[in-house]
């Protein structure tokens, strides 16, 4: 199955952020993009990839909180 290709306004709304971050995050590769003439297309997969790892992280991290306060 192909990945869908998105505009980075279209990432925003998936990551649940602003334009600038999401420029950031494209920068650093953290999600995959390529630029095509002047357009940057976003791949909808590795931006839904990169929401769960951030959900993953954040679930991580309470569940260590919590055992680590008994």
């Amino acid at each position: 199955m192909l990945d869908r290709k998105i505009t980075v306004e279209e990432c925003c709304v998936i990551v649940g952020c602003g334009k600038s971050h999401c420029y950031g995050l494209l920068s650093a590769q953290e999600i995959d993009s390529w630029t095509i003439g002047r357009k940057r297309v976003v791949s909808e997969a590795s931006a839904y990839a990169y929401v769960a790892k951030k959900k993953a992280a954040e679930i991580a991290k309470q569940r260590a909180d919590k055992d680590g306060s008994c």
